[in-house]
């Protein structure tokens, strides 16, 4: 038998004398009663202990040598374990609640004041931002006037440039003009040439 089984043992061989005094088994009484153990080790016994009187009841029962007071006194015990139990958990249900409550109000508090603290730091940001728009709308008013000169700048350069291809369309014209006249000239010539040439012979 392992050291584990023992305790084991021992818890329950004491919470059944505790339990045929009349007296409800607790950590500090079996503790009392074996003289020595760890008060973890002596509450994981236990309710292991509370956990198979319910069979161990049962079992008995069935068993017509165990007289019926015996068993009476069991069950207002158990009865009397069940209703403590249940009253920790409802203590312990009402504190978790009352802790949680406390807890949501302060959380609410907390961001009620950051919402504050937001709201004021957005305010303040507001008004930068606001003077900030002033600016900015100046400055690309005064970007819209610059550029509109410059448009009307680069149209009047392109409406000279539109002009200066035509003169140069109209010159090359007129330069074709030229050559083709000279170049009629100079076959007149030649011509002129040839007949004075032949007219000499």
């Amino acid at each position: 038998m392992s050291e584990h089984d023992s305790t084991y043992q021992k818890v329950f061989i004491a919470a059944d004398e505790l339990l045929a005094k009349g007296q409800r088994p607790t950590q500090q009484s079996v503790r009392d009663l074996l003289g020595t153990g760890s008060l973890t080790t002596i509450n994981k016994a236990l309710n292991a202990w509370w956990q198979s009187l319910g069979e161990r009841l049962q079992m008995q029962r069935q068993r017509p040598d165990i007289p019926e007071h015996i068993f009476d006194m069991a069950n207002g015990i158990w009865e009397k374990a069940l209703a403590h139990s249940d009253a920790e958990m409802s203590a312990k249900k009402q504190a978790l609640e009352m802790e949680y409550a406390d807890k949501l109000a302060a959380l609410n508090a907390r961001e009620a004041t950051l919402i504050s603290n937001k709201a004021s730091d957005f305010s303040a940001t507001d008004t930068q931002s606001g003077q900030k728009v002033i600016q900015l709308t100046d400055e690309n008013l005064r970007l819209s006037q610059h550029n509109q000169r410059l448009e009307g700048e680069l149209t009047n350069l392109r409406d000279a440039y539109q002009q200066s291809q035509q003169q140069i369309i109209q010159q090359d014209l007129r330069l074709q003009s030229l050559e083709a006249e000279k170049s009629a000239k100079e076959q007149e010539v030649q011509r002129l040439h040839s007949l004075i040439l032949s007219l000499n012979k």
